[in-house]
């Protein structure tokens, strides 16, 4: 076997962000259908399957949201006491959406230890999306910003119809080649401090896509990117990172290294058309979306249009 194949092979097994296997994701996207038609009795055999298994396995990510939907339909099938047992366990998985304006909850909203779970919900996301490094969260979001107002700039059609937009536009680009550069150093001696991705429990929501945002643009260093790939491996399977994430960085890794993409994040746009490039397995990227909290691919083809090709 040539080596630049066993490296190939080595890559797929270390850095593949899917620790679900094609079944598994397979059965959430039929839990997640049955949940959006209003089927509940087959949405709860779904997702209490999918809860036994995260459990047995301890793979945690999603166990909180499956709970809460267990809940929510047998609240629409008013047998509030089976919604409130595992509402509760919800919250015990961390939870933490307030249930004060979700309708599918108002078979449990009426009964004693009501109060009590809204209280424990809101502590959960303060205790989620509490900011420990305020410091870093505001350096994080500076780079954010510069990261962004290049790839604007660059996409400006008032910009491209100046008499030297040619000069301009190589000008924004380098610095942004450059910005990129400092950033992604940036971000890697963090790393290297803290030991760990800086998500949520370090830096918000807001920190953690800051950061997020400096690695995936990281395109001068593929290497970079699979160790942030890493690191946000270990965050996601703690709950303290946004799952797509993780999918977007894979396939960003992929697609640099001329390999086919598994969640079809990354695009091109080719004679005025949006086009996902080089999927691995077009029948399964819907499942393999799904595990990662990522749109159906139509949806998000029309965002991208809607974007990128809106006149």
């Amino acid at each position: 076997m040539k080596m630049n194949n066993l490296f190939v092979i080595l890559f797929l097994l270390v850095f593949s962000p899917n620790s679900y296997s094609q079944e598994q994701c397979r059965s959430r996207f039929l839990a997640d259908s049955f949940w959006m038609k209003g089927l509940r009795d087959e949405a709860i055999i779904h997702y209490k399957g999918l809860v036994d298994e995260a459990i047995e396995q301890h793979k945690p990510p999603f166990i909180d949201r499956d709970l809460y939907r267990v809940a929510a339909c047998f609240c629409y099938k008013n047998l509030p006491d089976s919604a409130s047992y595992y509402y509760d366990l919800a919250l015990k998985a961390g939870y933490y959406f307030d249930p004060e304006p979700n309708n599918a909850l108002n078979c449990i909203k009426k009964r004693p230890e009501y109060e009590g779970y809204r209280s424990r919900a809101l502590q959960n996301r303060q205790n989620k999306f509490k900011i420990i490094d305020t410091l870093l969260l505001n350096e994080f979001l500076e780079r954010e910003y510069w990261d962004q107002y290049y790839r604007e700039l660059h996409r400006m059609d008032s910009l491209r119809n100046l008499a030297d937009s040619t000069f301009l536009l190589q000008e924004y680009e380098e610095k942004g080649r450059l910005c990129d550069r400092a950033n992604s150093h940036f971000l890697d001696s963090i790393l290297d401090v803290y030991q760990c991705w800086p998500g949520y429990s370090v830096m918000g929501q807001k920190g953690d896509q800051a950061a997020w945002a400096i690695a995936q643009h990281a395109d001068h260093d593929v290497a970079f990117q699979e160790k942030c790939l890493v690191f946000l491996q270990e965050a996601y399977a703690k709950g303290d990172t946004y799952s797509h994430n993780v999918a977007y960085l894979y396939d960003r890794i992929m697609v640099n290294k001329g390999l086919k993409q598994r969640y079809g994040t990354q695009m091109r746009i080719l004679d005025g058309k949006v086009t996902f490039i080089n999927l691995e397995d077009e029948q399964n990227v819907e499942y393999y979306r799904v595990c990662y909290s990522l749109p159906p691919l139509y949806i998000y083809k029309k965002a991208l249009e809607e974007r990128y090709l809106k006149k």
